[in-house]
């Protein structure tokens, strides 16, 4: 049911137009058509229909660089609240339990998880690319760059496999 392209609001028709709505926003970020539109593609409805513009256009970037099996984690600070966003987009588990790594990670670093946008890219060669979105607080704060630093270590050692949860 969460995955799914069934929307009874929006019917495929308006669905198309929105998708060529936002290819049309991207061309203007001076992308390669191919990618763009590679990525539109291969989204569910969900996150084209709920990420702003500018942050697609990132995660494009995101995902030329975990396809080379480089994982890109990147914060950004809420304004005016105690809230950090982790954007961790990485190649996906051949296996299910991505979810569970990074949110161990996580834990282990002692932050608390607000709200997650956890969405996997498929693209026509079935290549997985997970983009997901975290809220996160340490101790009610935002993260202190030695924090964002811990968890940067942390995952990119998780996610490449040179350590493992446990």
């Amino acid at each position: 049911a969460l995955t799914s392209d069934d929307y009874e609001d929006m019917g495929e028709e308006n669905l198309n137009r929105a998708r060529k709505l936002l290819q049309r926003q991207l061309s203007l970020d001076n992308m390669p058509e191919v990618e763009i539109e590679e990525h539109i593609r291969s989204m569910p409805a969900t996150y084209l229909l709920n990420t702003p513009r500018e942050e697609v256009s990132l995660h494009i970037g995101y995902v030329r660089k975990a396809k080379s099996g480089t994982p890109v984690i990147d914060f950004m600070d809420e304004r005016d609240t105690t809230f950090t966003e982790v954007t961790v987009c990485t190649l996906d588990d051949p296996t299910p339990g991505l979810l569970a790594k990074i949110t161990a990670v996580f834990y282990a670093c002692d932050l608390d998880v607000h709200s997650a946008q956890v969405h996997t890219r498929v693209a026509d060669d079935d290549q997985r690319i997970a983009i997901d979105k975290f809220t996160v607080d340490f101790r009610t704060r935002q993260l202190t760059p030695g924090k964002r630093k811990e968890v940067t270590d942390y995952l990119t050692e998780l996610l490449t496999g040179r350590i493992t949860v446990e």
